[in-house]
């Protein structure tokens, strides 16, 4: 595989790959060494993947769509050492998910709407990222992007 941009090469070869059944895959993150894949369709979730060289890889669905967890999970970024943020689009919020304990929390969206401050609301987040105790969220349905300050675990 090669790829070109602003005439910078990447090259690189592809040891091993993984087809899920779902087919809306949208985040992507590496926590410990270990990668978990979001998939928004109706039977999508949070998978926890494992790669082997030579058997290829093998994923394990954590967190359902429609769950408890998570009504429709969309994108995931870092958040700390123990735990990854994603956009739950269907609860209109942000959450974060620690795997070792199986734990979530809401980090910031109460609800549908475009209210700023502490009780901040989202109509449909999918693209974040979290820098320096600042949460960046794009709001789709508003054409918003969002910044959240001073986030802390």
């Amino acid at each position: 595989m090669q790829l070109h941009f602003n005439f910078i090469s990447v090259k690189g070869t592809v040891t091993s790959s993984l087809q899920l059944s779902s087919t809306l895959l949208y985040g992507i993150v590496s926590l410990h060494n270990v990668v978990y894949v979001s998939a928004h369709d109706e039977n999508g979730g949070i998978y926890k993947v494992s790669f082997n060289h030579d058997y290829g890889g093998l994923a394990e669905k954590i967190v359902s769509n429609g769950g408890s967890l998570c009504n429709k999970v969309h994108c995931l970024t870092t958040y700390n050492d123990n735990s990854f943020a994603f956009s739950d689009t269907g609860d209109s919020c942000i959450k974060t998910y620690n795997p070792s304990e199986k734990q979530y929390s809401v980090v910031v969206g109460n609800g549908k709407g475009t209210r700023d401050g502490s009780n901040a609301q989202f109509f449909q987040p999918t693209g974040i990222c979290f820098d320096y105790g600042t949460l960046l969220t794009v709001d789709t349905s508003t054409g918003t992007l969002r910044m959240t300050s001073s986030v802390t675990s």
